[in-house]
């Protein structure tokens, strides 16, 4: 069906049409999100990613190293009366065994936080600098780690 002018009057043939052009302007600004993002991520997802990977990271080393302070703690808290009994030295380290892992568990929340947080303000440091002067280079990542390092 087609009216005087030529033009198609076909709503389907229309909806089809506008559908096609939303998609090409959604394909067009992702491109030049991904384009314009650091790591090609918006800062959106770039925050929680960056926060995440640092808890991880922060809590592995936290694990290794509070368990290990833990297990040194506690064989000095109780280094005056060691087990003589096979039973005894079977509970003990069942003791220390717990205490160790509790230690590493306690420690690898409180470094994963810690880090976090400092891996965050960096990120949100960069981000504020990339804003203010409305380019993204390495300058505003320089500015980002000596904000963040001048907090620290």
């Amino acid at each position: 069906m087609r009216n005087v002018e030529g033009i198609s009057s076909d709503p389907e043939t229309d909806k089809s049409k506008v559908v096609a052009a939303i998609a090409t302007d959604q394909k067009r600004s992702q491109g030049l999100l991904r384009q314009e993002s650091r790591l090609s991520l918006p800062f959106a997802i770039r925050l929680p990613t960056a926060a995440a990977i640092g808890f991880l990271s922060g809590s592995s080393l936290g694990i290794g190293h509070g368990s290990k302070a833990a297990a040194l703690r506690f064989r000095a808290e109780n280094s005056h009366r060691l087990p003589t009994t096979p039973t005894g030295w079977y509970l003990y380290h069942k003791s220390k065994n717990y205490h160790t892992a509790l230690g590493g568990v306690k420690e690898g929340a409180r470094m994963g936080l810690r880090v976090s947080i400092w891996t965050a303000a960096f990120f949100t440091a960069e981000n504020v600098f990339d804003k203010w002067r409305g380019e993204k280079d390495f300058l505003n990542t320089i500015g980002g780690g000596l904000a963040v390092a001048g907090g620290f």
